[in-house]
């Protein structure tokens, strides 16, 4: 998806606006790429002003929540602080994984170190949770994957998939590194990103926010709004299920 491509408005009504976010945009204004209007900013011109409720990375693309006023900007960041708020991301990662599910709880440090990532800290780190679930599983060491972070720190599924002995396809950021209860596998992980550049049509990082769950502020009960993928995303997987299945 491109960047000038224009948020599909999934969701609106006089309180909440959803949309799908196009990945290489950010949220809110972005110091590094200032000629980019921000997500923000280009639904203000047609919608009025809006509140973040919660944000994702520049390339990240998915499911975006706005607030129409202050009160319901208040009313789901009640509903964030408490953890009420289930999020869902698929994902393709590149990895040595014998698990089917996996629950990691280790505790994350948010801009832990140089190059300003999130890292695992269990003396520093506060407690957070990502649940992960493989989907499918390709040739290439190649992952099709669920992930439902319980907590909302930056980066987190790719501190967390980091600590699991793989990474997002395309993330430049983060890779497994060797903490004490891992044992890194590069045999299984090194040829995926050669191969990976030569043949999927997905060059950013392979993260999407495809589902959100949470209290509407009208209606009182848990409604769930989803973002269908991108067109690199969903070209990538339909290659994969075709070509690359074991």
């Amino acid at each position: 998806m491109a960047i000038s491509d224009k948020p599909e408005i999934i969701f609106k009504d006089q309180s909440i606006l959803a949309v799908n976010k196009p990945a290489g945009i950010s949220v809110i204004h972005d110091s590094h790429h200032p000629q980019i209007p921000s997500l923000k900013e280009q639904l203000e011109a047609e919608f009025g002003q809006l509140w973040v409720v919660h944000r994702l990375d520049r390339d990240t693309s998915g499911i975006m929540l706005f607030a129409r006023d202050k009160n319901i900007h208040r009313w789901l960041n009640n509903q964030f602080q408490a953890r009420e708020v289930i999020k869902r991301y698929h994902l393709l990662a590149c990895g040595a994984f014998s698990w089917h599910k996996i629950q990691v709880k280790s505790p994350l440090r948010v801009n832990g170190d140089r190059q300003h990532r999130t890292i695992i800290d269990f003396r520093e780190g506060k407690p957070a949770q990502t649940d992960f679930e493989i989907l499918q599983a390709f040739d290439h060491a190649i992952f099709f994957v669920l992930a439902i972070p319980h907590s909302g720190y930056t980066h987190q599924i790719r501190a967390h998939l980091s600590s699991l002995n793989g990474y997002i396809l395309n993330d430049p950021l983060y890779r497994p590194h060797p903490y004490p209860h891992n044992s890194i596998d590069t045999y299984n992980i090194s040829p995926c990103k050669s191969w990976i550049s030569q043949n999927l049509p997905i060059q950013r990082l392979a993260l999407h926010a495809s589902e959100i769950t949470f209290r509407h502020p009208s209606y009182q009960d848990s409604i769930s709004i989803h973002a269908p993928y991108p067109g690199d995303f969903s070209q990538s997987l339909d290659w994969l299920k075709t070509t690359g299945q074991e």
